[in-house]
C-alpha cells in the first residue's frame, strides 16, 4: 500500500507562480467556490494564503483558534483571493477581516430588512416614513408604536437605514 507524500514547503511554493516581490503570487493549482486556493497540508484542507502565512512565519498554527477576536485571521492586501505572495499578507481579526471587505465593497452591507437582525419590515419602514410626512406621530411616538429607539425612527427618516423601503 502506497501512503500519501506529505506536503514540503518546497511542493508547495512550486504551485505558486512567483513573480515580482510587489507582484501577486497566484496559486495555479486547486480554487474553490469562493476563489480562494486550497491546498491539502497535513490530514486538512487549508486556504493556501493561510499556509504561505504559516511557511513564513505569520502565523504560529495553521489551525484557527476558534477565538473571531484574536488575531488568527490572514487578510489580503491586494484584494487577489488566489495571491499568496507573504508581502501581501497581513494577520488580523475576523472583525478586520469584515471591515476591509465592506470598505472595499467585496461584500454588500445588509441593510433594512435584508439584515437578519432588522428590528422592523422593509413595510414598516414605509409606513414610519408616511405617518411621519402626514404629522400623524412624533419621533417618541413612533418608537413606542413599534418598539424600536428614537435612534432607529431616525434612521429610517433619514434614510440612512432602510434605503428602499
Amino acid at each position: 500500500m502506497q501512503t500519501k507524500k506529505t506536503q514540503s514547503p518546497e511542493s508547495f511554493w512550486a504551485r505558486v507562480d512567483k513573480k515580482g516581490p510587489d507582484d501577486c503570487w497566484e496559486w495555479q493549482r486547486c480554487i474553490g467556490g469562493t476563489g480562494y486556493g486550497i491546498v491539502r497540508w497535513g490530514r486538512r484542507a487549508y486556504s493556501t494564503h493561510r499556509v504561505a502565512a504559516f511557511l513564513v512565519g505569520k502565523l504560529v498554527s495553521l489551525k484557527f483558534t476558534g477565538d473571531w477576536r484574536s488575531k488568527s485571521c490572514v487578510l489580503h492586501t491586494c484584494d487577489n483571493r488566489r495571491c499568496c505572495n507573504p508581502a501581501h499578507l497581513e494577520i488580523g481579526t475576523q472583525s478586520k477581516n469584515m471591515f476591509d471587505a465592506y470598505a472595499r465593497k467585496r461584500k454588500a452591507e445588509l441593510v433594512g430588512g435584508d439584515n437578519p437582525f432588522a428590528k422592523l419590515s422593509d413595510e414598516q419602514a414605509r409606513e414610519i416614513r408616511q405617518q411621519y410626512e402626514r404629522g400623524s406621530y412624533s419621533e417618541r411616538s413612533l418608537a413606542s408604536a413599534y418598539g424600536v429607539s428614537r435612534a432607529t425612527i431616525r434612521g429610517v427618516l433619514s434614510g440612512s437605514k432602510y434605503k428602499n423601503a
